[in-house]
Parts: C-alpha cells; sequence; structure tokens
C-alpha cells in the first residue's frame, strides 16, 4: 500500500505539469545512441608460413533502425605484405551485419604483420557517420 501511494506521488506531479504545459514535458521511450559502422576483419589473428596464401573475411555492422547505409567502399593496407583486392565496393544497402568481401593476404618473409582498413578511405554515402575498424593480424613463422 505504501508503494502503491509513492508511485502516485512521483507520477502525479509529472501528469499535472503535462496537462498544464504540454510542450514543457517530454518523455523518452529509448536511449538515443550514435549508429556507427563497425569494420572488422575474420580471423582476426593467423599464423602462417612464408608465401602461403590465406583468406581473410571483411565484415561490417551497421544498426539504424531508421535508415539503410547505401554502400561501402574501402581501402586495405598491409606492411610487408600482398592484400588482393585492396579496394573494396559494397554497392548494396544493407543493415545489420554483411560479408563486404574476402580478401587473400600473402607474405614472404618471416614476421608479425598487420591488415588495416584506411581510415580516410571509408566512403558510405551517408555523411558523418563513425566508423570503427579492427586490424588482423598475421604471424608468419619459419616452416
Amino acid at each position: 500500500m505504501f508503494l502503491s501511494f509513492f508511485a502516485a506521488a512521483v507520477i502525479l506531479p509529472a501528469l499535472l505539469v503535462g496537462v498544464n504545459n504540454p510542450g514543457a514535458l517530454r518523455v523518452l521511450t529509448n536511449a538515443s545512441e550514435e549508429t556507427k559502422l563497425r569494420l572488422w576483419f575474420e580471423p582476426d589473428k593467423v599464423v602462417t608460413s612464408p608465401g602461403q596464401v590465406v583468406r581473410l573475411k571483411l565484415v561490417a555492422e551497421y544498426d539504424d533502425k531508421n535508415k539503410l547505409l547505401p554502400k561501402v567502399e574501402v581501402m586495405l593496407a598491409g606492411d610487408g605484405v600482398s592484400v588482393k583486392p585492396d579496394q573494396i565496393v559494397y554497392p548494396k544497402p544493407f543493415v545489420g551485419r554483411v560479408v563486404l568481401s574476402e580478401v587473400t593476404v600473402t607474405a614472404k618473409t618471416v614476421g608479425s604483420y598487420q591488415i588495416r582498413v584506411v581510415d580516410t578511405s571509408v566512403n558510405t554515402g551517408l555523411p558523418n557517420l563513425e566508423v570503427e575498424t579492427d586490424t588482423a593480424e598475421i604471424a608468419v613463422l619459419v616452416k
């Protein structure tokens, strides 16, 4: 019983303000969070040998309930390794998670390398969209 009096004491003033001045009271039903595009490679860590071809998937995720992402165009880079293709164009509008492309990576010498999306190359067709990217690590060991 005490709980119902407490609930009425909290809700009643808000209802009175809403009735007397409808523009002053706004009730938000969900939190507004900035939508962003996430790009990453699967798998994100690979151990291989010199000259062996490694296949990676470039995955994108975009969750906006109000609009589709029109397209994704990116350039890939990897110092000391060959990345093919190094330019990815995904022209189909989407929302959710998609595989943009499969890429092959080849390293000729032993070492540790990273494959990354060139941040300044990302084109989505939407202005001011925040983009978050992750790298893939390639460890090349002796046979």
